[in-house]
């Protein structure tokens, strides 16, 4: 099954940030099997309660920043664990520097695999 993004960031991102975000997910399922890396267990349930909440706080960051889209930042996720939101804020803005910190090494594991997935 093929899961979609809500129609505000559906236009918004390109079909290859679209088929990373679901190659997260994908992934993200995969090591939640292993180390419960979030509660959520269904696909669906994982783009609505964490990929749609990460990509939420786009807007708000680009209007303290006064930026364009194609602006750069850079921003730390400080206590990444699954690389929520960091990771699909990485992916939302190509161009920005995105820095995961996260102090329990198999967190650190899980999406550092999740990276080499995703190209």
């Amino acid at each position: 099954m093929r899961l979609e993004l809500s129609k505000k960031w559906s236009s918004t991102l390109s079909s290859t940030q679209k088929t990373q975000i679901h190659l997260y997910v994908d992934t993200l399922l995969q090591w939640n099997q292993k180390m419960n890396l979030t509660e959520t267990k269904e696909a669906d349930e994982v783009m609505k309660r964490h990929i749609e909440d990460s990509l939420a706080i786009l807007p708000p960051i680009r209007t303290c920043y006064s930026l364009q889209s194609s602006d750069q930042i850079s921003l730390i996720d400080v206590g990444s664990g699954a690389s929520l939101s960091g990771l699909v804020l990485a992916i939302a803005c190509p161009d920005w520097r995105v820095t995961l910190l996260e102090s329990i090494n198999k967190l650190v594991f899980s999406w550092s695999t999740s990276l080499l997935s995703l190209g």
